[in-house]
């Protein structure tokens, strides 16, 4: 498919700016023929719209349509299995947009986390014990 290169820079003044990682496909209508594009981003906020705009288009190019499909439902598994919706869902911790990074826990999840740590703690205990 496409060259392997560490980094591309190629300026044309006034049309393109390209920073991407990688090479590029040698012939795009041919080899990019089942794509999925997941997510773009555009400016954010009054300023920025002011400004001519850049936006950024995240994707993954596949050699086969079967390859695509097969991306497609692992990204669809994925999702079902995700900690952040089950965490929620079974009650144990959630995430909040007043702290992006920290994990609320809930009580259910604060009891695991106990019984976790004594079961670890007689197995620390045994190890250090057959040691000696």
């Amino acid at each position: 498919m496409a060259n392997k290169a560490k980094h591309s820079l190629k300026i044309i003044p006034a049309i393109f700016l390209d920073l991407c990682k990688g090479g590029h496909a040698k012939d795009p209508q041919k080899e990019m023929q089942h794509l999925d594009c997941f997510q773009s981003q555009g400016p954010i906020g009054a300023e920025m719209k002011k400004n001519k705009m850049l936006t950024r288009i995240y994707g993954t190019a596949f050699s086969d349509k079967k390859e695509l499909d097969e991306h497609l439902e692992m990204l669809e598994e994925a999702k079902k299995r995700d900690h952040k919706k089950l965490g929620r869902e079974l009650e144990l911790f959630f995430f909040d947009e007043t702290a992006p990074g920290m994990t609320y826990w809930l009580p259910k999840d604060l009891l695991f986390i106990k019984l976790s740590i004594t079961i670890l703690a007689k197995c620390i205990k045994n190890m250090a014990i057959k040691k000696s």
